[in-house]
């Protein structure tokens, strides 16, 4: 990941400061900037964190360094579906689902969308029944 070799001598880090930071050897850290060795998802989104960048820029699949400039030079995506409204950057759980997800080859994104929209209408039928029982036509 030459990326990681980038940033940690643009701000004038040692590889040890690195290391100790993600809990792992010089010689891992060493590894990963050199590409010998992968970082887990885990360790990712550790380096993400400790060099405020996104793990998309980690991995070279964005020249934008921050998630907000990535989405923000994207086209909008699926606009019939979610309604043009502010939203909250995304938090680490969201962008680790994310990333996984790019990691899912076709067929597994497409079971990955059904069971969202599955969990998504059972949210929608709970909310309309306790919005009716509190109405009173539950009973």
């Amino acid at each position: 990941m030459r990326r990681l070799h980038e940033l940690r001598t643009d701000r004038d880090i040692r590889q040890q400061t690195v290391a100790d930071y993600l809990g792992v050897s010089r010689a891992t850290y060493a590894n990963y900037e050199s590409g010998k060795r992968e970082p887990s998802l885990n360790t990712l989104k550790k380096l993400a964190s400790f060099f405020k960048v996104s793990t998309d820029y980690l991995l070279g699949l964005s020249q934008n360094e921050t998630l907000s400039e990535t989405f923000s030079a994207a086209k909008p995506v699926m606009t019939e579906t979610f309604p043009q409204q502010p939203s909250p950057a995304l938090n680490m759980r969201e962008r680790h689902m994310l990333y996984g997800m790019r990691l899912l080859k076709e067929a597994g994104k497409i079971r990955l969308e059904r069971c969202l929209d599955t969990e998504i209408d059972l949210q929608q039928q709970e909310e309309i029944q306790r919005h009716a029982h509190a109405e009173g036509y539950g009973k």
